[in-house]
């Protein structure tokens, strides 16, 4: 997606509320803008002004214009030039001016610079006269004709020891030993003769990265985990969830129900969970602590939004492998147990019903959901009697 343009004007609002003293996060929130972005706007707007924000375009303006009388005074000699030669052929002509130098460029002119003084199409200069043996077919006569292309393609496949190369391929082995034709040329005489492979690699066959480390902490706030949950509603249709979970202990730090399922709606509850656990949301609050974000490769979590607010906040991005759903396995498994108690026997009218859903569940899942893995203790009961264990330390 391509980056919206912010124009000075609505840089400069946002910087002088937030220098009349508004909230950094709530400006974010308003102007559906990152943190890091109105910090870079503020930086730029004390150093420079509102007038920083203005492209200058009076030096590209003054080169372009610069570039342009130099063609104009090029293309001005090549007429003159021209006129010297009169009654000649256009490409007796085209023959001249092409040995002709600028004098005020030093250099020989362009080539359709003088086909265009000329009066000579590129492909009357660069043409081969049709060959009479063929009259009915345009254009000019190809260097390998299409039955000893076919021979040199049936010989360079089998002599490749691999099986199910495609027309690329075999059109880059044959111009390594300087059979020249187009791509075009050699996929249609593959086509036309059954040469092209059938053969795809099935999903299962491909090769992925294994998941064989761990991902559950010693130590709470080490490493969060985040994802996004879709829920249906018959008034409002699919609506998002967005978790945060401590690997420590499966707890959820915070979460943000929303609408739309955009990379702000993801940046919420990571938002949220900072302030939580550290009192505010500032720039590099979580720098220095150890603490990692475990994210999938979804789209909310590849944009650019979203990894340079984690920068702004200094927090570190783990990325779980393609299609290693293991790498995240904290958080899907959360996804699993919430969609089988919620999602799975409620039916949903509206958003204002799954928010009120989630958030009795979340309330009860934190306090009172047993995991195995603790050895049957809920996510808070696990982190206090840690903390216990630590101040007796």
């Amino acid at each position: 997606m391509e980056k919206q343009r912010r124009t000075s004007k609505f840089k400069a609002q946002v910087v002088l509320e937030l220098l009349k003293g508004g909230s950094l996060e709530e400006l974010s929130r308003k102007y559906a803008v990152t943190m890091s972005e109105i910090n870079a706007w503020r930086d730029e707007f004390i150093q420079n002004g509102t007038d920083g924000f203005k492209r200058k375009p009076e030096e590209a303006k003054l080169s372009r214009a610069e570039r342009k009388i130099g063609q104009l005074e090029m293309e001005l000699e090549l007429v003159k030039k021209k006129e010297c030669h009169s009654g000649k052929s256009k490409k007796e002509v085209v023959m001249r001016l092409k040995e002709a130098v600028s004098g005020s460029e030093g250099c020989h002119c362009p080539m359709t610079m003088i086909l265009s003084v000329a009066g000579m199409s590129s492909g009357g200069w660069y043409g081969k006269p049709r060959h009479k043996e063929n009259p009915q077919k345009r254009g000019r006569k190809p260097l390998v004709s299409d039955e000893e292309l076919l021979a040199a393609v049936k010989k360079k496949i089998e002599a490749v020891p691999f099986c199910g190369e495609g027309y690329q391929k075999v059109h880059r082995r044959l111009k390594s030993d300087g059979v020249i034709a187009s791509k075009a040329r050699v996929l249609k005489i593959m086509r036309e003769n059954d040469l092209l492979s059938p053969y795809r690699h099935k999903q299962a066959e491909r090769q992925k990265k294994e998941h064989t480390g761990t991902i559950i902490t010693q130590e709470p706030d080490k490493m969060w985990a985040t994802d996004g949950k879709k829920f249906f509603t018959i008034q409002d249709g699919w609506c998002w969830l967005f978790p945060v979970l401590d690997q420590f202990n499966d707890e959820i730090i915070a979460y943000n129900v929303s609408k739309t399922g955009n990379r702000f709606a993801a940046m919420e509850p990571v938002k949220e969970a900072v302030r939580k656990r550290l009192g505010m949301v500032c720039k590099d609050i979580c720098k220095g602590m150890g603490l990692s974000l475990r994210a999938d490769h979804g789209s909310q979590y590849d944009s650019h939004d979203f990894k340079s607010e984690m920068d702004f906040l200094g927090l570190e991005m783990s990325y779980s492998f393609v299609r290693s759903p293991e790498c995240n396995g904290c958080i899907e498994r959360f996804n699993r147990t919430i969609e089988k108690e919620v999602s799975s026997i409620n039916t949903f009218h509206s958003l204002s019903e799954v928010e009120g859903a989630i958030s009795q569940f979340m309330e009860q899942y934190n306090s009172k959901w047993m995991l195995h893995r603790l050895g049957l203790k809920s996510p808070i009961e696990y982190r206090e009697a840690y903390e216990t264990i630590q101040r007796a330390i």
